[in-house]
């Protein structure tokens, strides 16, 4: 399963807070695409444990 979240920040920290959150979540980050002010995060689920 995949999920993808649009972002308006170029703050890298605030890129890096997301993947976190998604990580945390069971989401691992898969690829970060862009252009002018907006991103898109592509994360895919994860079965841990």
């Amino acid at each position: 399963m995949f999920e993808y979240i649009t972002f308006d920040s170029k703050k890298v920290q605030d890129i890096e807070k997301v993947c976190n959150q998604k990580d945390e979540q069971g989401w691992e980050f898969v690829a970060l695409g862009g252009a002018a002010d907006r991103y898109v995060i592509l994360f895919r689920r994860i079965k841990r444990g």
